[in-house]
C-alpha cells in the first residue's frame, strides 16, 4: 500500500485568491547572498515562517502560493500602526466560497530573516480556522506575489524554504500572472491546475471522469478558511502528470474550486517558483526509503484532553476499521494525553502490531483496534 501523507495532522485547504488585490506597492530590500533560508516556524500541513511584521513579532505566518495577496488576522491589524480601510474585496477559499474580507491595512516592512519587504498591502480576515489546525496562533498568510522578484523554493522534501535559483529538474510555464497555475494531465484529462503550498491535500481536481482505485473512494470533512467542507477522495487508478513528471496513483480529492496540488501531492519535490520568468521548476530529489515507515493511515492533533484523528487515508487500517476525520480519541493503548508525546507514539507504530483507541462517539466510549501496517511513502 501507498503512504502519501506523511506528517499530516490536518487536512486544511488555506490556498485561497483575493478578487482584485494583487500587490501593488511591494518593494523588496534583499542584501543576502542566494541561497538564502528563511527561518522556518515548522513545516507541518505547510511551510510556517517567522516573521516581524511593522515591529511586531517574532509571529507565526503561513507561506501560502495558492493566495494572490497577503492576508493578516484582526488581532494582528490591531498591533500594526498602520490604520485598517474598509473594502469591498471579497475573500475566495479553495472551494471557490466567497468570504467577505474585513479590511485591508498597508504594511511598512514585513521580514522573513533576510528577506524584507516594504510597503505591502494585506486584506484583514478571520485566521481562527488555522489555529486549530497548527495549535498555534497564525498572524498572517504571505502569498504568491510578494516574492515576484525573488526565486521562492521550497524542498518538500528536506522541509526546508530558501530564496535560491533552480538547481535542476523540469522548467514548467506559468500560465497565469497571479498565481503558478500550470498545465498538467490526470488521466489522460488535461487539467490546469495550482502548486499550492497553502493546501495539505494531495491533488484536489473535479473528479466526475476520475477512475479511483477499487474500495478507494470516501467521504470527508475537510477545513479550510470559512469553515468545512465535505469532499470526495480516494487513489486514483492510474497516473498524473505535470509536464513529464509523472505522479503514480496519487490521491485524488473533489474540488468545486480551482484545481489544486498541495503539500501531499508535493512529498519529495524541490520546488522553485520564478516569476521573473514566469516558470516553476519541479525537481524530484527522495528516493523511497529502504525501511517504509509503520502507521495505521491517519494522523494524531493533540486537542486539550483528547486526540484528534485527521487525515484518515481511503484503503488503510484506520478508514478500514471506520475511523474518520475529525473523530477523538480518549486514550491509545490505554494512555492518555499526557502519558504518552507524539515521539513515543510514533515508536510504539514501530514496534506493535495495533493499537487500541478508545474513542469518544454519541453513544459512548468505543474500544476500536487498529492494525498497524507497513506504508510505501
Amino acid at each position: 500500500m501507498r503512504r502519501v501523507c506523511q506528517g499530516l495532522i490536518v487536512v486544511l485547504v488555506s490556498g485561497f485568491a483575493l478578487l482584485g488585490c494583487a500587490e501593488r506597492h511591494v518593494r523588496t530590500n534583499f542584501a543576502s547572498e542566494m541561497p538564502a533560508s528563511l527561518p522556518l516556524r515548522g513545516f507541518r500541513d505547510t511551510p510556517l515562517l517567522e516573521a516581524r511584521i511593522d515591529g511586531v513579532g517574532p509571529v507565526t505566518v503561513v507561506l501560502d502560493t495558492g493566495s494572490s495577496a497577503c492576508v493578516v488576522s484582526p488581532e494582528l491589524a490591531e498591533q500594526l500602526p498602520g490604520r485598517t480601510r474598509p473594502t469591498r474585496r471579497m475573500v475566495i477559499n479553495a472551494e471557490g466560497q466567497r468570504l467577505e474580507a474585513m479590511g485591508e491595512i498597508p504594511i511598512r516592512r514585513l521580514e522573513l530573516g533576510v528577506a524584507v519587504f516594504e510597503e505591502v498591502d494585506a486584506i484583514v480576515a478571520d485566521l481562527a480556522s488555522l489555529k486549530r489546525a497548527y495549535g498555534e496562533p497564525i498572524a498572517a498568510i504571505v502569498g504568491y506575489p510578494l516574492f515576484r522578484d525573488l526565486p521562492l523554493t521550497i524542498d518538500f522534501a528536506a522541509r526546508q524554504v530558501s530564496i535560491e535559483s533552480a538547481r535542476g529538474g523540469q522548467r514548467v510555464r506559468v500560465v497565469d500572472s497571479q498565481l503558478p497555475i500550470v498545465a498538467a494531465e490526470v488521466e489522460g484529462h488535461a487539467v490546469e491546475v495550482l502548486i499550492d503550498s497553502g493546501s495539505s491535500s494531495g491533488w484536489a481536481v473535479p473528479i466526475e471522469k476520475i477512475a479511483f482505485e477499487p474500495g478507494s473512494r470516501a467521504s470527508k470533512a475537510v477545513l479550510m478558511l470559512g469553515g468545512s467542507s465535505a469532499v470526495e477522495d480516494g487513489r486514483l487508478d492510474g497516473k498524473a502528470r505535470i509536464g513529464v513528471m509523472e505522479f503514480d496513483r496519487p490521491v485524488i480529492e473533489s474540488t468545486r474550486g480551482l484545481a489544486r496540488v498541495g503539500v501531499r501531492g508535493l512529498e519529495g519535490l524541490r520546488v522553485t517558483f520564478d516569476q521573473v520568468n514566469g516558470a516553476v521548476w519541479l525537481e524530484r530529489v527522495r528516493e523511497l526509503p529502504v525501511q517504509m515507515p509503520r502507521g495505521i493511515g491517519a494522523e494524531f492533533r493533540a486537542t486539550g484532553s483528547t486526540w484528534e484523528l485527521w487525515s484518515v487515508e481511503p484503503g488503510l487500517p484506520a478508514h478500514q476499521v471506520g475511523l474518520r476525520d475529525g473523530e477523538r480519541v480518549l486514550s491509545i493503548d490505554g494512555l492518555r494525553i499526557g502519558q504518552m508525546g507524539t515521539s513515543a507514539l510514533h515508536q510504539r507504530m514501530e514496534q506493535a502490531a495495533r493499537l487500541r483507541l478508545e474513542v469518544l462517539r454519541p453513544g459512548g466510549v468505543e474500544t476500536v483496534w487498529v492494525p498497524i501496517v507497513s506504508l510505501e511513502r
